[in-house]
């Protein structure tokens, strides 16, 4: 049977008093946004026929009950087969790449202040790494989907995961944007304009 609950006038006062305050409500909404971002890319690689695998601290209880350092853990790994035929026949390879996701509404932030050290970090055990940076904010007719990579030169470089070597297509990633920018939307409702940053 449903029973409905009838809320005194005094316990409307005190859910009033439960509100968060704007820096842990955007703190919230910005850590959403970071989880949201991580399964459209996943999804976005699942497309492009990769196996993709959770890997990061977050994924592993051990990680979470270990006392001291630890080593780098990304948020997957993804792989997929590369066919490659040669005179003896066609062998199987795979493709494994370390990728690491990040929300920022502020890119360029990241590409200065973070980025160096994300790569300095994960580097050293990660040699296939690249972190896909998510934005609800990109610049000129870029997706929400970038993928940053450093070269030989240890200079970090930002590619449209469209021309990433994922074999995304531009209308996924497009598609994709269209949906990221529309959840995101939602979820900037909730804040008060003095609240959106990252």
């Amino acid at each position: 049977m449903f029973h409905r609950r009838i809320v005194a006038p005094k316990d409307r006062d005190s859910l009033k008093r439960v509100t968060p305050a704007i820096g842990h409500l955007t703190d919230l909404v910005n850590h959403l946004k970071g989880r949201i971002g991580e399964a459209f890319v996943e999804a976005l690689l699942r497309r492009a026929n990769y196996s993709v695998s959770r890997v990061g601290r977050e994924a592993h209880l051990p990680s979470l009950i270990k006392a001291g350092p630890t080593t780098y853990m990304p948020d997957f790994l993804a792989w997929r087969e590369e066919r490659n035929s040669g005179s003896s026949g066609s062998t199987q390879l795979f493709s494994i790449v370390a990728v690491e996701v990040k929300y920022r509404r502020q890119p360029e932030r990241f590409l200065t202040d973070e980025a160096p050290k994300v790569f300095d970090e994960a580097g050293d055990h990660w040699p296939n790494f690249c972190v896909v940076l998510v934005t609800d904010n990109p610049e000129g007719g870029c997706s929400c989907f970038q993928v940053l990579r450093r070269d030989q030169t240890r200079r970090v470089e930002c590619t449209d995961i469209a021309n990433a070597g994922f074999d995304v297509y531009s209308t996924t990633a497009a598609m994709f944007s269209l949906l990221l920018k529309q959840v995101f939307h939602s979820l900037n409702e909730g804040v008060p304009a003095e609240g959106i940053g990252n």
